[in-house]
């Protein structure tokens, strides 16, 4: 993902769609300090010119898992195809690297969002669901994009 930002280029949100949803609510868990993972999943359908974030965040308490989400963000990139990049293994797109990351961010927020009215009435509730800089979506997408 080489490219530098593109003015023609346009997108807009079609769909945030919950995939996944755990909730193990235990009486004696302190909340503040739980450690977290973050997951993203990228895919696409070319034809239709969607390029699809699926964003995750899971919590764990002594190992075990406690809370998770994930939640699908389906955007529309215009002329998708044409950021396609002919590789038989697998597909790959040579889209401008601050758009992922903008992209992605907006995805985690839609989850973050979306985690807290989950756990609206249960001890949750009161839980303030951290806020990804920008440094923690680039280092995640430094791991999950080639």
């Amino acid at each position: 993902m080489k490219k530098e930002p593109n003015k023609n280029l346009t997108f807009n949100i079609v769909s945030i769609k919950e995939t996944n949803f755990y909730f193990n609510e235990k009486s004696n868990i302190s909340f503040e300090g739980l450690p977290l993972r973050l997951k993203v999943k990228f895919e696409d359908d070319v034809e239709k010119d969607h390029f699809i974030i699926t964003s995750g965040i899971d919590y764990y308490y002594k190992k075990e898992r406690v809370l998770s989400i994930s939640i699908a963000n389906c955007f529309e990139i215009k002329n998708l195809k044409i950021f396609l990049i002919n590789n038989k293994k697998e597909k790959e797109f040579d889209l401008p690297n601050e758009l992922i990351n903008y992209l992605t961010s907006i995805s985690f927020h839609h989850t973050r969002a979306i985690l807290a009215t989950k756990v609206l009435n249960t001890k949750f509730e009161k839980y303030l669901f951290p806020i990804f800089s920008k440094k923690i979506i680039d280092n995640l997408l430094r791991i999950n994009i080639k």
